[in-house]
């Protein structure tokens, strides 16, 4: 008995530090890869001040209290639930935040103090730390989980069916990413200090590709083996 009073102290005490809740009169239904999955605004509970650094300048506003955001994923089974708000893909924890036009869709989970703005179309990718992702769409069908982590950005790029893995300051504008076949098991990693702008990358049946170090990628179409890469850019074969 005790031990269920302390539990809903503990609910009671989320609540009142809730960043935000999802409006359950926006949920939608979504069928994506063949899994269906639920969606709903979010609605900030009280004001957040979001600070993220964005072509070089750093970018600090305030989120409103009542403020409207994107649609993110939610748990359908907990839709009844007194937590349900906790049960979805973005975290109450940290400064992170989905603003409107944006979709974080199912498998997608955003936290810590990572950004998404402008236009931009989550599936199975994990968006962590101070990462930005800008008018972009990010969509992994291939059964794995994409994952963007520290002070990356994604801006205006697509990435389809593929595996991306992107950390430290990694940046990747204008760029498309997309197997170059349906059994393509490719994908792509970025780190350190690596850029892709205005790049075509496409990942063959048995290639992984890397792109790391302090170097810069401009116009080229990258897909494997035989392809010219460039300094520090290596292509590894899935094992």
């Amino acid at each position: 008995m005790l031990q269920t009073l302390l539990e809903k102290d503990e609910t009671k005490t989320e609540n009142q530090n809730k960043k935000f809740h999802y409006d359950k009169d926006t949920l939608k239904m979504h069928k994506t890869g063949g899994r269906i999955f639920w969606t709903c605004e979010i609605v900030s509970d009280r004001d957040i001040e979001v600070d993220f650094v964005f072509n070089g300048v750093k970018n600090k506003y305030l989120i409103p209290k009542g403020s409207r955001g994107g649609r993110v994923w939610v748990d359908f089974k907990n839709i009844a639930s007194e937590d349900f708000d906790f049960h979805g893909g973005l975290s109450q924890e940290g400064k992170c935040w989905v603003g409107p036009d944006c979709f974080v869709g199912l498998g997608s989970y955003v936290n810590r103090d990572a950004i998404i703005i402008k236009n931009s179309y989550l599936i199975n990718v994990k968006v962590s730390d101070r990462a930005v992702i800008s008018e972009s769409g990010i969509v992994c069908l291939n059964g794995k989980t994409s994952a963007i982590i520290n002070d990356c950005k994604v801006v205006r790029s697509t990435v389809k069916d593929v595996n991306l893995n992107m950390r430290d300051q990694a940046k990747m504008f204008y760029t498309t990413v997309k197997k170059c076949s349906e059994n393509a098991v490719g994908g792509l990693s970025m780190q350190e200090e690596g850029i892709l702008n205005n790049c075509i990358i496409n990942p063959t049946a048995e290639e992984h590709i890397s792109v790391c170090g302090k170097s810069c990628h401009s116009n080229k179409t990258i897909t494997g083996f035989g392809a010219s890469h460039g300094c520090n850019v290596t292509v590894e074969r899935v094992k």
